[in-house]
């Protein structure tokens, strides 16, 4: 019996992460690409893993908004039709699915005092909650930052180079 819920719980899991995208967003990622997408880069810039996102630009396909397009080397490409196009323009940029890069994170904690909590990265950079409580796992994993529990539990990332952000200023490397 064990096994099945654990079936349950990744089945459940993917249909979760399936429905936290809607059609609206992979069409508006799709605009933001220059009309072109991939499954494997829907996966790069989203929470879904490559087949989900083989799946969702399958069914897209299906409902009519894409066509296929093969590159010389055999890879497949979904272009947004011109109709769908011109559709999705009005649309609002999602930069909620990119990715955050380090330099943002480290930009943001160094203006915040070196503190940073995943809410407030969140709102610092116009994204998700569970992808700034990821980043930041991954960079205290890095030995980046360090975690420290307030008084009333919560859990704070503190930057382990504090010292020095604050003593030397910071210049644009070109």
């Amino acid at each position: 019996m064990n096994i099945f819920k654990k079936i349950k719980g990744a089945y459940q899991k993917h249909q979760e992460v399936m429905r936290s995208l809607s059609d609206e967003d992979i069409l508006t990622i799709a605009r933001d690409n220059n009309g072109r997408l991939t499954a494997c880069s829907l996966a790069r810039q989203t929470p879904l893993t490559y087949i989900q996102a083989s799946i969702k630009l399958q069914i897209l396909y299906n409902k009519g908004y894409f066509k296929i397009h093969y590159t010389a080397g055999g890879s497949q490409i979904m272009l947004l039709k011109q109709n769908v196009m011109t559709q999705v323009e009005q649309l609002p940029s999602i930069k909620r699915f990119t990715k955050l890069s380090d330099a943002e994170v480290l930009k943001t904690a160094v203006n915040t005092g070196g503190k940073l909590t995943p809410a407030s990265l969140c709102v610092a950079l116009d994204c998700t909650i569970a992808q700034a409580q990821q980043k930041l796992d991954e960079l205290q994993l890095q030995d980046i930052f360090r975690l420290e529990i307030t008084d009333k539990g919560g859990i704070v990332y503190v930057l382990n180079d504090e010292e020095l952000f604050q003593t030397i200023p910071l210049k644009k490397i070109s």
